[in-house]
Parts: structure tokens; C-alpha cells; sequence
């Protein structure tokens, strides 16, 4: 009896310390979460739009000193995905704000790599769209948002590219231009062709969109809150023109 109460004492300590320890754990992985959705919503403007981040990296063009916060995000973020990836259960902190939110983080880091790939002059940046941290940014961001459909979403993630109907592409062809417009006035160099470089861009959405739609909803976001740059543009034209996105030609 003595060795039963022994082990039995052995193994309750065991499994407290095992649960304790992974607790701790877990909570530092949601913070190093929280930090990198704060730090991409302050790096916003508190706007979460992509393209004041970028106005804001790249001030009277100038992207030396924005590069670094690119590569110290591309970091954060694949550490954000390896987190999810050892703790599933962090998918499941949910918070009232949504820039706390996966969806608002990685929309937000996705816009920007669209926007640098569609909307900045070639020539002057092409060393920017070409370098390793905009690729981590849109690899990490993917792959994050992949895995979390696969793992936790009954449909898992879409295996096709969106179509989208020409109501959707319409409102993200108002979005680029009103995204170069901002990022004029921050004095950056912006492509030349702007109908070409629309076309770009809704290239370049169509690879992620549909990922953070069908993602945002599972944790109870309106895409309104998650997409703040789309929902801004719903509200100057009127409640006709929100949220169109969420239509899509099969």
C-alpha cells in the first residue's frame, strides 16, 4: 500500500507539472501572438490598411530603416505559425478586439506584400520586391492561415484560387487605387500604369483572399472587421457596396 500511495503520488505530480508547465507555455506563445498583431496594428496607424503600413515603412520613400520591421514581422510571424503548430489549442484564445485576431494579422501582412508587388515603381523598389523578408512575410502568412483551415475548419482550405465575380473585383480595383493614392502622398514612387498594376494586384489577392474569408468567420468576425481597408471604402460609397467580396462566381 505504501508503494501504491508513492506512485500515486509520483503521478499526480507528474501530470501537475506536465500541466502546468504547459499552460506557461501556451501563455507565452499568446503573447508573442498579441505582440506581433499589436506591433502590425500600430505599424497601421491603428487602421489596419496595409497601405498606410507601408506609407508609414517608407516615408518620402525611404525603405531602409522600414526594411527592418519587415524582416523583424517575417520572423514573428513564422514563429507565430511554428506556435500554432505545437500548441493547437492557441487557435481558441479568442479576443473581443479583432486586431488581435490571425485573420487581421496575416490579411494585413498579405495586402502589404500585394501592395509592394503591384503598386510600387519597379525599378526604384525593385530591390525591395525582390527581397527574402517580403517572401518570408507572404510564405509565413500562407502557410499560417493554411494550416489553421486544414486543422480546425470543417471544409479545411479551399484547393483553388477564387474567381472572383466582377462586383469583388471592382472593390478591390477601388482599393489599389486608393492605396497609391496614400501612398503618393507619403512620397512614395508608385507605378506608372495604374490599370496594369490593378490588374496586378487583384492577381496577387486572388492567391489569399478566399483563405481569409473562409477563415475570419470561424472565430465569430464580421469580415467588416477584419478587412478594415475594403469596409472603409464600403462606407464612403454607402451600404450597397459593403462587403461585395463575399460573392464569388463558381
Amino acid at each position: 500500500m505504501r508503494l501504491l500511495f508513492l506512485f500515486n503520488s509520483l503521478i499526480g505530480m507528474s501530470v501537475m507539472s506536465l500541466t502546468l508547465t504547459y499552460l506557461m507555455q501556451v501563455y507565452t506563445a499568446l503573447q508573442r501572438r498579441n505582440v506581433l498583431a499589436m506591433n502590425i496594428h500600430f505599424l497601421s496607424g491603428c487602421t489596419g490598411d496595409a497601405a498606410e503600413l507601408l506609407a508609414r515603412l517608407g516615408p518620402e520613400g525611404q525603405f531602409n530603416g522600414g526594411y527592418t520591421n519587415l524582416s523583424e514581422l517575417g520572423v514573428e510571424l513564422t514563429q507565430a505559425k511554428e506556435a500554432h503548430h505545437f500548441y493547437p489549442v492557441l487557435f481558441y484564445f479568442r479576443f473581443s478586439d479583432p486586431y488581435h485576431s490571425v485573420s487581421r494579422s496575416t490579411l494585413v501582412v498579405l495586402d502589404t506584400v500585394s501592395l509592394i508587388e503591384s503598386a510600387l515603381d519597379d525599378q526604384k523598389y525593385r530591390w525591395l520586391k525582390q527581397a527574402g523578408a517580403v517572401a518570408q512575410l507572404r510564405e509565413a502568412s500562407m502557410m499560417l492561415v493554411t494550416s489553421l483551415e486544414n486543422t480546425f475548419l470543417p471544409q479545411g482550405a479551399p484547393d483553388r484560387e477564387a474567381q472572383p465575380d466582377q462586383q469583388t473585383r471592382d472593390l478591390w480595383r477601388a482599393r489599389y487605387h486608393a492605396a497609391l493614392q496614400r501612398l503618393r502622398q507619403a512620397g512614395i514612387q508608385v507605378v506608372a500604369d495604374g490599370q496594369a498594376g490593378a490588374e496586378a494586384y487583384i492577381s496577387c489577392r486572388m492567391r489569399w483572399d478566399h483563405h481569409i474569408t473562409n477563415l475570419a468567420p470561424s472565430m465569430a468576425y464580421s469580415i467588416e472587421e477584419i478587412d478594415a481597408a475594403i469596409s472603409a471604402l464600403g462606407s464612403k460609397g454607402g451600404p450597397n457596396d459593403s462587403r461585395s467580396r463575399l460573392h464569388v462566381a463558381e
